[in-house]
């Protein structure tokens, strides 16, 4: 019986430390986003949104850039609140030491809105997070 709680206790410890990894990861990963050159002179104000719709991310991600916080909605929360320019993810994946991600910053939401499509790959190698493959177009 002994055993079987030491097992458990474990695998629960193992789990939290996967978490928080991935969390930390995550958080760098979307800063790393949001903080592409092609992307800050569309940035308004000091909060940068993100839609959480296809993608959700946990309340508990930190990211923080140059005076920018980044907030989390719902869809419904955008539409209430009025924000007219939000990131939304269609992909958000961390594997390991691989990130992929693919979404859209969309301008003047529900008027003439415009988007900015990024797609990235990101490789982490020595505990820092990369950018191997990049593409940002407006359309």
């Amino acid at each position: 019986m002994r055993k079987f709680s030491l097992c458990i206790i474990v695998v629960i410890l193992s789990a939290i430390n996967i978490q928080a990894q991935t969390l930390n990861d995550q958080s760098q990963v979307l800063q790393i986003c949001i903080d592409l050159p092609g992307l800050k002179e569309f940035y308004h104000g000091n909060e940068i949104y993100v839609m959480q719709h296809e993608v959700s991310f946990n309340n508990d991600l930190n990211v923080v850039i140059d005076g920018y916080s980044v907030v989390l909605l719902e869809k419904d929360e955008v539409n209430n609140r009025g924000v007219k320019d939000f990131f939304v993810f269609r992909k958000f994946e961390v594997i390991n030491s691989v990130a992929l991600l693919e979404g859209q910053y969309v301008l003047n939401y529900k008027g003439a809105e415009q988007y900015i499509s990024v797609d990235l790959e990101l490789i982490k190698a020595e505990g820092s997070w990369t950018i191997k493959n990049s593409k940002i177009e407006r359309k």
